[in-house]
């Protein structure tokens, strides 16, 4: 095995398969290539001095992906003597380390992950992209396997196809339910609402769960379709032409170096951003402020938003304190991001009347009224809501000490 191994291998070339199966090298170059995968999932998401975590996650989901789907490719429904039937593993121990080789050395498809759409597009076509990006890597991954499964196994390609779409239909309506919706769900439960971005992912998520779930249908269909033709019990035997110490040693030093060049700029931006959360939740809105007035906003990571941020129930209740301390020396683009952040906040009513009169509301309308900009900000804000919420709008809430209605008319009094 060697560095044109590995992109024969990525298409499906039946000889370089063979050789990562029987390579023993396999398994550890392919760890080191899911590490790489995470460099370019997260290089541009989190800052990799907050916390190991982005090294360690992906290595341990593709353990776990890589068994389960071992377990559904490797294992059948065997006659008993008796009549019945038992679950039967066909399988030695050396097969399942080569077969993390081969699942491993999938991991070069995320490097389409690194691909800076963030700083190309704006958030909403961004996060389509990187949908589309998914979609890619996910298709991608699922018909090399059947090749794979196809080659080692010595059966036909859409028995393959079968044994590797079902436990990847399975494994996507898992994620989607339990981590796909969670957060958002919470959000609207608490009357905010999600950034534009979260809801090109929701919808993503929506239409990933119907598909996978039409998926796995097809999958049962096939598995019985197929159901007849030969499985080899024995699965592959090493090649002992194979050279144990051959490796992509060069391709593993081409994809370090390139890791470590593409990272320095965006770990920068996301270092600052972290700072910036840590000031925020601390509640040190002086320096918070301080700290951002020290910077460009170019030298913040494009793809994160700036803390609080008007998407979280603890970011939008804090906009007060945080216009307490903008002054007309903050930098112009500080003011004109949380003017931003109002904008999304303050035309929603339940932002409104969730917000305390007196140690909230009757401070930021205080604050704005003084800030430039300020007055034009708020009457934007009272028009968008009167469009939005329509004749409901007039209406008293009982169960607070403010209003919307309040908030209207008092935006409304302001001198021109």
């Amino acid at each position: 095995m060697n560095s044109l191994t590995v992109p024969l291998y990525l298409f499906g070339h039946a000889g370089a398969i063979r050789r990562v199966a029987s390579s023993p090298m396999a398994v550890p170059a392919g760890i080191l290539l899911v590490f790489s995968a995470g460099v370019a999932r997260n290089y541009d998401q989190m800052w990799f001095g907050e916390s190991l975590s982005w090294l360690a996650m992906p290595f341990l989901f593709s353990l776990a992906s890589g068994l389960w789907l071992f377990f559904f490719v490797f294992t059948r429904w065997q006659p008993r003597p008796d009549g019945g039937k038992c679950l039967l593993w066909h399988f030695k121990i050396r097969h399942l380390v080569s077969f993390y080789g081969l699942f491993w050395m999938t991991a070069p498809i995320a490097w389409l992950y690194a691909i800076p759409v963030e700083r190309w597009y704006n958030p909403v076509p961004a996060a389509q992209w990187n949908i589309r990006l998914l979609t890619v890597v996910a298709l991608w991954r699922i018909f090399l396997m059947s090749r794979v499964i196809s080659v080692i196994g010595e059966m036909s390609l859409l028995r393959a196809f079968g044994k590797v779409l079902l436990p990847a239909a399975l494994e996507t309506i898992a994620v989607v339910f339990v981590a796909g919706f969670g957060r958002q769900v919470m959000a609207g439960m608490g009357g905010l609402r999600n950034s534009p971005a979260e809801d090109v992912m929701i919808s993503a998520f929506s239409t990933a769960s119907h598909l996978a779930l039409i998926a796995a249908a097809a999958a049962f269909l096939l598995q019985f379709a197929c159901r007849k033709q030969p499985v080899r019990t024995e699965l592959w035997r090493p090649d002992p032409n194979v050279r144990p110490w051959h490796a992509p040693y060069v391709l593993l030093a081409v994809v370090g170096v390139l890791c470590w060049r593409m990272s320095i700029k965006p770990q920068q931006e996301q270092r600052l951003n972290f700072e910036a959360a840590q000031l925020a939740q601390r509640g040190n809105w002086t320096g918070l402020v301080a700290f951002l007035s020290q910077h460009r906003k170019e030298e913040f990571a494009p793809s994160i938003v700036l803390p609080p941020s008007p998407y979280e129930h603890w970011g939008a209740q804090t906009m007060p304190d945080i216009f307490r301390h903008i002054t007309p020396e903050t930098p112009a683009w500080i003011r004109g991001m949380y003017f931003d952040y109002l904008e999304v906040l303050l035309p929603q009513e339940r932002y409104l009347l969730n917000m305390p009169k007196e140690g909230g509301l009757d401070k930021l309308l205080t604050r704005l009224e003084a800030v430039e900009g300020g007055r034009e900000l708020l009457r934007r804000c009272a028009k968008k809501l009167r469009e939005t919420e329509g004749p409901n709008v007039d209406r008293k809430w009982k169960h607070g000490p403010t209003t919307v209605q309040e908030f209207l008319q008092r935006v409304e009094s302001l001198p021109p």
